[in-house]
């Protein structure tokens, strides 16, 4: 992954994809450990689970409607159909999680939530390498200047932040579910009153319940 600090759609989209991965894996991790110990999930997990939904179906709209009709204009190879088809799946899986989040006290809905997350995951996996590949630093910086990579990031995060919410759980998610260095560029391109005053501000109380599965260094 390219280290420069110029705007970069490839790594924009590796952070996020960070992020999300993180967000499977800790997913999977704890429903399968309430499971284990028959615990009931409790409202900091239950937020979890409620932005990770979110922040995934939200990033493959992004995609979807933003930056692959963008990348294709520019004539970039890549295999977008498999990429859709592969949200789609992902989709209705996410569907299913959203709607079994009220009864997670539920053991059997719990035991679904797991296996729907793995299934999830792995899909995951496969087609966030087949994307980076298509789509690297490198590949983005030979077709788009700073300027136009700056542009769609923009676009791009405006219809996150359009298709996605409550803005209170799906921020701390996204930073807290990337390590400190990917943090602090991701928090560099958020406006300072979100980073700065809400975020330590008004939304700590509604968030604060995820601190066990976010990474708080």
């Amino acid at each position: 992954m390219s280290q420069s600090g110029a705007p970069n759609v490839g790594n924009d989209l590796i952070r996020i994809h960070h992020a999300i991965t993180r967000g499977l894996e800790v997913g999977v991790h704890y429903t399968h450990k309430l499971l284990e110990k028959r615990m009931a999930a409790d409202s900091g997990f239950v937020d979890y689970l409620r932005a990770l939904v979110s922040v995934l179906d939200s990033h493959h709209l992004v995609e979807d409607d933003v930056a692959f009709p963008y990348l294709r204009q520019k004539n970039l190879p890549a295999p977008y159909e498999i990429l859709i088809q592969e949200h789609q799946e992902m989709a209705g899986l996410l569907s299913s999680i959203q709607q079994m989040l009220p009864n997670l006290a539920n053991s059997q809905t719990l035991n679904e939530v797991n296996r729907a997350l793995q299934q999830i995951l792995e899909i995951w996996r496969a087609h966030i390498k087949r994307e980076e590949e298509s789509i690297s630093p490198e590949i983005t910086n030979t077709i788009m200047s700073a300027e136009e990579q700056a542009e769609l990031g923009k676009s791009m995060a405006q219809h996150a932040q359009q298709h996605s919410g409550p803005d209170y759980l799906v921020i701390p998610f996204v930073l807290y579910n990337l390590p400190a260095q990917e943090r602090a560029v991701m928090m560099g391109l958020m406006p300072p009153v979100i980073t700065q005053e809400l975020l330590p501000g008004p939304w700590k109380e509604k968030w604060a319940a995820m601190r066990p599965y976010l990474l708080m260094d």
